[in-house]
């Protein structure tokens, strides 16, 4: 069978090199062909990665489903839907200045956008609550500035809330269009039940790791430090200093080097240095889940070990990691980076466990996937006999 990953929908590739390499690597090692594309092809079942804030490509996306009903759209979901405060949206988990904001913004992007669901009496409702809350958004924008060495635009501080927004009424709006949907975390199904009616859920796509590849290259041209990679949000860095703070009481940097953040460009340079162990703290304090493909990337394409701030106890792959105790986590990251053997023994029993639990999980997301096609076909054929041949030729 021929699959696609759609990726117009995204403006960089970056952002889901790591679903595009997990989706590839689960189809082609089942034995079929996947290609990563930028248009949408009635010959093939269609993987789409979820970003639905591109009117254009939202337009092409309904286009196509409209020109071929019978062709299988099936979405990967990645984003956290929160309904707090009377306001929804991917990934909201701050508080009530951040909900005027949103619930101000929602009416205006409905209004403005036809891609999105119009505006009801309820979201009118509430961004007319919320309004006089801006004033208090404003002015705590204007007293950070005020402390801050380097002042924030007011537009660059609202971006993030908005494309987070504009994800979500995206979403909301596309979500008819798919035949049905993966998930990349258990969680998203917390809160899907109203916006995505009857479309059926596939499963939690696993990352599956090769354990031979990483025993052979985990600390491979590493230094000991633990390095950081993303976003460094302030909660972030307060767990940066916290480690460092750690090291230098402990008096053993020059031993074991100080928690250091890395860029996404210098990530990519050969010569630059990479530390054996990757941190992986929540974004912020209220962050509510964990990072399954954050962990897989640090063991699969960084070469170094995972440690983790905090454990949320939702993906298996959480337990391939080491989580961070203070000077007790410290003398141990040392011991197995001069003993790396100890560390590869340590995580053979628990990748096998994983790797079970992966392999029956993406098994039954792509037994239900040709189910669903091979149903699709049928009906197709009945309706149409002479589609017979052409569907010989694409499977």
């Amino acid at each position: 069978m021929r699959f696609s990953i759609f990726i117009n929908n995204h403006g960089k590739r970056d952002g889901i090199e790591d679903f595009i390499n997990i989706l590839s690597d689960v189809i082609t090692k089942r034995g079929h062909e996947v290609a990563v594309t930028e248009a949408l092809d009635p010959n093939t079942i269609n993987m789409v990665i979820d970003e639905f804030t591109d009117f254009i490509s939202n337009k092409e996306i309904m286009d196509f489903k409209k020109q071929n009903p019978d062709s299988q759209l099936i979405y990967v979901l990645t984003e956290f839907i929160e309904h707090r405060l009377f306001v929804t949206s991917f990934n909201f988990f701050d508080g009530i200045i951040e909900a005027a904001l949103i619930a101000v913004m929602n009416v205006y992007f409905r209004r403005r956008r036809q891609d999105f669901k119009s505006a009801t009496i309820n979201h009118w409702l509430v961004a007319i609550f919320y309004s006089p809350f801006l004033l208090f958004y404003l002015l705590d924008h204007f007293l950070r500035n005020l402390i801050r060495k380097n002042r924030l635009p007011l537009i660059s501080r609202v971006h993030r809330t908005a494309y987070m927004l504009m994800r979500y009424l995206g979403f909301e709006k596309m979500i008819v269009y798919a035949d049905a949907v993966i998930l990349s975390h258990k969680s998203i199904a917390d809160d899907l039940g109203e916006i995505i009616g009857n479309i059926p859920v596939l499963g939690i796509i696993h990352p599956e790791i090769n354990f031979e590849e990483i025993e052979q290259s985990l600390f491979l041209d590493k230094q000991l430090f633990i390095e950081i990679t993303g976003s460094i949000t302030p909660y972030r860095l307060k767990a940066i200093r916290r480690i460092n703070t750690d090291i230098l009481r402990l008096c053993i940097i020059n031993r074991f080097g100080p928690c250091k953040t890395i860029s996404f460009s210098s990530s990519w340079e050969q010569d630059a240095a990479r530390g054996a162990y990757s941190l992986h703290p929540p974004q912020s304090k209220k962050w509510k889940y964990s990072s399954p493909t954050r962990i897989f990337r640090a063991l699969q394409y960084e070469h170094n070990m995972p440690v983790l701030t905090k454990v949320f106890h939702q993906h298996q792959i959480e337990k391939l990691c080491l989580k961070f105790q203070g000077e007790k986590t410290i003398f141990e990251m040392y011991s197995y980076f001069k003993h790396p053997s100890d560390l590869i023994s340590y995580l053979r029993p628990l990748a096998k466990e994983y790797m079970d639990i992966a392999d029956a999980e993406n098994d039954k997301i792509l037994q239900a996937i040709l189910t669903k096609h091979e149903n699709s076909t049928t009906n197709l054929i009945a309706h149409d006999p002479q589609q017979l041949s052409r569907n010989q030729v694409v499977q």
